[in-house]
């Protein structure tokens, strides 16, 4: 189910990265914008050299502007700047390091809709975070946890559920190849007709 959901959203990204008939300089920002996705990879050597408010912003407003089913945007992001409260939620938070949570709208009729157009929002702010020349890394295993235990602390508003965190930083060191694993050959997961 994970890998179904992390695939649909890079399909939606790329959509929405396509630019036909574009002229040069748009074609440029649609292959930076490719190049981008394509050379992601998961951080884990977060240093503790703080993230700008202004930082923090673009990569809310990347998050604002994704893709939603009849465009409801059932997201709410929670900032955690706070050391203490990060800390407990994901346990390596260094300090300067930025978690956001993102949250959807649980009606119980619905949740896996509300469930893929918060993974559009989480994918577009871990791209822009990246965008930005910073480190990103998705959480989803804290996520029973926060659900149980730190909805109220985090200040989320009742009908909302943690649907995965984000944790924001600058790169200790650069090394995306203990970060990254390796990927499978398309011709494993692609069929054409």
């Amino acid at each position: 189910m994970k890998n179904i959901f992390i695939s649909l959203l890079a399909i939606g990204l790329l959509l929405s990265c396509s630019n036909k008939g574009a002229g040069v300089a748009e074609k440029t920002k649609s292959n930076d914008a490719i190049n981008n996705i394509l050379s992601s990879y998961s951080l884990r050597n977060f240093s503790d050299k703080a993230v700008s408010d202004n930082d923090i912003e673009t990569i809310i407003k990347c998050g604002v502007q994704a893709s939603s089913a009849r465009n409801l945007q059932p997201w709410y992001f929670t900032v955690i700047k706070d050391n203490t409260l990060a800390k407990k939620i994901i346990p390596d938070t260094k300090n300067g390091n930025v978690i956001i949570a993102v949250s959807g709208v649980s009606d119980g009729t619905q949740f896996g809709t509300v469930e893929l157009d918060c993974g559009f929002a989480i994918q577009n702010m871990y791209l822009g975070a990246q965008a930005l020349g910073l480190g990103s890394r998705i959480y989803t295993g804290p996520v029973a946890n926060v659900n149980t235990n730190h909805l109220a602390e985090l200040g989320i508003p009742s009908k909302y559920k943690v649907v995965a965190l984000i944790k924001i930083g600058h790169a200790e060191t650069i090394d995306s190849s203990s970060a990254a694993s390796s990927r499978k050959n398309s011709s494993e997961m692609v069929n054409y007709k």
